[in-house]
């Protein structure tokens, strides 16, 4: 089940990066995070009080910090989503594995030879589809720091819900949404930016929320259940999923090489979970 709960989170945090990349390209980068959180917490915390077991402030303070990372790694990916869906996060997928990968590999998570085969698959796949034209090796440096920061949050805020127990579910993956939005909310407060007017860009930001806030809990239900050098590889494939997705519903052309990264991480799934 740990498979099915990282690949959900994937496909839902890839389409979140569809709704992202659209609605920040209408609005202010800190509208769409503004209705993303708020969407988030709106939901999660009704979400969270029919169906969670128990409550333990411990893990609900451990998913406020990981929504700290979550949030920086947001922001960094939003910006880098202006400007093409298919090269907009560079290395912000490989990065998010790296980190809890190395961390599980240090305290002894053991693999499969298939599933070691399967996390290079996965991370070649990760690597093509966010680098269309060899751009890393051209002077986007502004890409280059929003993709590399943007990975970091992702990846210690995967660590962090990690480390929360199961019986609590699913209130670390809404404290990741609470904290951030408080402190969103606060900032429009006192510093008072220009925001938009609504319309369909805030549409696309609450919508964003919601898959963000889908993929959270899901991937809590993942890394609960299974290991999690193996959840983040298949959780951190959401680039192919919003290169995909693009591909269909905004008509974005994919490259031969985006094309063989995501065949590369479909292999990465089956070896996955066939070993």
């Amino acid at each position: 089940m740990s498979v099915a709960y990282a690949l959900l989170a994937a496909f839902s945090w890839g389409a979140g990066g569809l709704f992202a990349g659209l609605a920040s390209r209408r609005i202010a980068i800190v509208s769409v995070l503004l209705f993303d959180l708020s969407t988030g917490v709106l939901l999660g915390v009704p979400f969270a009080l029919i169906t969670a077991n128990d409550f333990f402030l411990n893990d609900f303070l451990i998913g406020c910090t990981a929504g700290l990372f979550g949030a920086g790694g947001a922001l960094f990916f939003y910006r880098a989503l202006r400007s093409s869906m298919t090269s907009a996060a560079p290395i912000a997928g490989v990065m998010s594995v790296l980190i809890p990968l190395i961390w599980s590999m240090i305290f002894g998570e053991s693999i499969s030879v298939l599933q070691s085969f399967g996390i290079l698959f996965g991370l070649l796949g990760i690597f093509l589809v966010s680098n269309p034209k060899n751009s890393y090796f051209k002077k986007q440096t502004s890409q280059l720091f929003n993709g590399i920061f943007a990975g970091i949050g992702f990846g210690t805020y995967y660590l962090f819900l990690d480390a929360t127990d199961s019986n609590s579910a699913p209130w670390p993956a809404v404290g990741s949404r609470i904290l951030p939005a408080v402190l969103i909310l606060i900032f429009v407060l006192v510093v008072r930016p220009k925001l938009n007017k609504p319309g369909l860009g805030f549409f696309l930001a609450s919508a964003t929320g919601i898959a963000n806030l889908t993929a959270a809990i899901f991937f809590l239900a993942a890394v609960n259940r299974g290991p999690l050098g193996l959840t983040s590889v298949l959780a951190s494939l959401f680039p192919a999923i919003t290169v995909t997705l693009a591909r269909f519903f905004l008509n974005e052309k994919m490259s031969i090489q985006q094309t063989t990264g995501v065949i590369a991480a479909l292999l990465s799934i089956v070896l996955i979970v066939g070993g």
